[in-house]
């Protein structure tokens, strides 16, 4: 509700009223699951040109909470990101526990494009294991560097080896993306 309040408002003079009512629901309740309240009061601050204030509204509700789990570091990233600090939120995600994981991974990826190093983004997923999600990323930025042939070997089927048919079958599905999570997805026959 709060991030539908605050971006029906912008432009229109009401920041410091929100900043005030969220710090005011913060104050009721920080909780783990005030997280969200913190992402829109970080929003709030950074629009006013408050980028150290709203990033210290992250880091205290980490403090109060035990850590900077990743959903609250992909925040704050974001926030050093959109202030021109991309260096230090590479820097933030990379030291971070949960940093080398494929999501941790994937958001480095972002940040290094946004920095201007696509080929240690492309590096960077190919590092990982790959999911169709990653996959389909990893794709798309080697197209935008003129690597067509290889995005389009990504999503190959891939040779069955003799004694593990059954294992390379379901690869070839969970490479092309259609496996989601592990699961097969189901589809719909609509004839019956």
């Amino acid at each position: 509700m709060l991030d539908a309040l605050v971006e029906l408002t912008e432009g229109h003079g009401y920041d410091g009223d929100l900043t005030a009512l969220v710090r005011e629901q913060l104050e009721a309740d920080s909780s783990v699951w005030s997280w969200n309240a913190t992402a829109v009061l970080a929003t709030l601050l950074e629009r006013q040109g408050r980028v150290d204030e709203a990033l210290a509204a992250v880091d205290d509700l980490a403090a109060h909470c035990g850590g900077m789990w990743i959903e609250l570091l992909f925040e704050r990233v974001e926030v050093l990101a959109r202030s021109g600090r991309v260096e230090q939120a590479i820097a933030e995600l990379r030291a971070h526990h949960e940093g080398g994981t494929w999501y941790g991974s994937s958001k480095l990826a972002d940040l290094l494009v946004l920095a201007g190093r696509p080929g240690e983004a492309i590096r960077t997923l190919e590092s990982i294991d790959g999911s169709a999600w990653t996959a389909a990323r990893l794709a798309v930025l080697l197209v935008d560097q003129g690597r067509v042939e290889e995005a389009l070997a990504l999503f190959a089927p891939d040779e069955a080896p003799a004694d593990d048919e059954d294992r390379a079958f379901w690869r070839q599905f969970h490479r092309k993306g259609r496996v989601a999570g592990g699961e097969p997805t189901r589809t719909i026959d609509r004839r019956t």
